[in-house]
């Protein structure tokens, strides 16, 4: 089958990671593949390392929300692909509202990577006009069939690279002072990153030896930083910033435990690729979520989110060198069985059989324009250098109003 992937960009994450994963598999199953987006980002590069072609199609500084939209639709159009799998993270994705006037050939299945409502909203668009959808969660499965009656939603969960077998007799061995990680984001907003200074310094308060490693970049890093000084944790912990792939999974292996104070997620990567390297999770309890990916109690623990003291309880718990070793080997374990790369990937491919034989199809009527045109407000029409203006001459007007 020709197949398209498309996300709305490739910076650092796990939509791309995904993405990159599921690109390689289609390939080697004999499928084509075009990766297509609405602009490049961080982890463009990785693309053409990974032998995926790509095309990006990047809205202009004097194009409208309408016109891009448009664009993306004819380039959609004119390539006829079979499928075209659409992948809503975090972003605005204009490609969903286009969606109507694809060719009837073209199956289309969005996939749901968090739990939220702007994702369930943006599933909600031309909704008459794809196939089925894809859950990354039991949660998010749930959420998105309650909001879209009528729709079929899979669950597929994330897989993930199991390191070999070398890699991890050479993990570190129990000892402290304890080895904290955490991976992801710097955004307190989604990943709850203002608790971890709150819990190494209650780790110091109960004498806890421990110190925090801190993986990856955003817009709360100055702030981090700032509360870090506050606390005295300073010495404790090091930031290095955004990290390859390569790098995180050694960091995995040379860290006991993984702290994950997240708000939201769909299905955190990164607690399964912790579980996959032996390093333990110890994660916000969100409910066909992280109790999904992580075995409560046998390979990580999972604590209400704003509880401070039961992410040190947890840690506590740790301590013991025969109890570590077990919740690491029980999550190596259980990640090769239920989330790896071939498991996710033999979902995908006999959901692709299924697609070609047939399977939820529909039938769509010709859309009529006032239909489609109600896709649109007044400010979509405006340039992308004019839109901004516009909203702020908007918020005046309300104001003076």
């Amino acid at each position: 089958m020709k197949i398209a992937l498309f996300v709305g960009d490739m910076r650092v994450g796990g939509v791309t990671t995904f993405v990159l994963e599921l690109g390689q598999i289609l390939l080697k199953a004999g499928h084509t593949v075009t990766l297509v987006a609405c602009g490049q980002g961080e982890w463009w590069p990785r693309l053409a390392e990974k032998g995926i072609p790509a095309v990006s199609l990047a809205p202009n500084r004097w194009e409208s929300a309408v016109h891009h939209v448009r664009r993306l639709a004819n380039h959609f159009i004119a390539e006829r692909y079979d499928l075209v799998l659409i992948n809503i993270g975090l972003g605005v994705l204009p490609v969903m509202r286009g969606l109507h006037g694809w060719p009837a050939e073209t199956a289309a299945i969005p996939v749901l990577h968090n739990d939220l409502a702007r994702v369930y909203a943006h599933a909600q668009i031309n909704r008459q006009a794809w196939n089925v959808a894809v859950a990354v969660s039991p949660r998010v499965q749930s959420a998105a069939t309650e909001r879209l009656s009528g729709k079929t939603i899979l669950t597929i969960p994330y897989g993930i690279r199991i390191p070999p077998e070398q890699q991890l007799t050479i993990q570190l061995p129990w000892e402290t002072p304890v080895r904290l990680l955490f991976v992801g984001a710097l955004c307190d907003t989604h990943k709850g990153i203002l608790r971890l200074p709150k819990i190494l310094a209650a780790c110091r308060q109960r004498q806890i030896p421990a110190r925090l490693t801190i993986i990856g970049e955003g817009g709360d890093r100055g702030r981090l930083e700032q509360v870090l000084a506050q606390c005295g944790l300073t010495d404790l912990v090091e930031l290095r910033g955004a990290q390859p792939a390569e790098a995180v999974y050694q960091a995995m292996q040379a860290h006991h435990m993984l702290l994950m104070p997240s708000n939201f997620e769909g299905l955190p990567l990164v607690s399964l690729e912790a579980q996959a390297n032996g390093c333990v999770p110890v994660a916000s309890r969100l409910a066909g979520i992280t109790d999904f990916g992580i075995d409560e109690g046998v390979s990580g623990y999972l604590v209400d989110r704003e509880d401070i003291q039961g992410y040190v309880g947890a840690i506590n718990n740790l301590l013991k060198a025969e109890r570590w070793q077990s919740f690491s080997r029980a999550g190596i374990e259980r990640i090769r069985q239920h989330f790896s790369v071939a498991v996710m990937g033999a979902r995908y491919l006999d959901l692709i059989e299924h697609i070609a034989a047939g399977a939820y199809s529909y039938s769509l009527p010709e859309p009529q324009p006032s239909k489609a045109e109600r896709l649109f407000t007044v400010r979509d029409y405006l340039p992308g250098a004019l839109r901004s203006r516009f909203s702020r001459l908007a918020g005046w007007a309300r104001g003076f109003l």
